[in-house]
């Protein structure tokens, strides 16, 4: 089985008696049949669909204390009152 996303709509059922999606519809067809719809330029291969990632990595986030710097950066704040202090603008 392919999947096929087709680029026009067909009118009238397949041979199956199932309608044709529309223009931009995703169908999945046997290989043959797929072969076919993309060579008369009707539809072409979709990707095939992936499932959902499970293997998630999860981290736990704690706050900082009010106060607390962000990191080993000072903020933008505390590099002003530092450069004060220091004489500079």
């Amino acid at each position: 089985m392919r999947r096929v996303q087709m680029t026009v709509h067909i009118s009238g059922g397949r041979g199956d008696g199932a309608d044709w999606p529309e223009a931009g519809g995703i169908i999945e067809l046997g290989d043959d049949e797929a072969a076919d719809v993309v060579r008369a330029q009707l539809g072409r291969y979709a990707p095939e669909a992936r499932a959902p990632e499970t293997d998630v990595e999860t981290r736990t986030v704690t706050e900082k204390p009010a106060g607390a710097p962000a990191g080993d950066k000072p903020s933008r704040a505390a590099a002003a009152r530092q450069r004060a202090a220091a004489g500079g603008q």
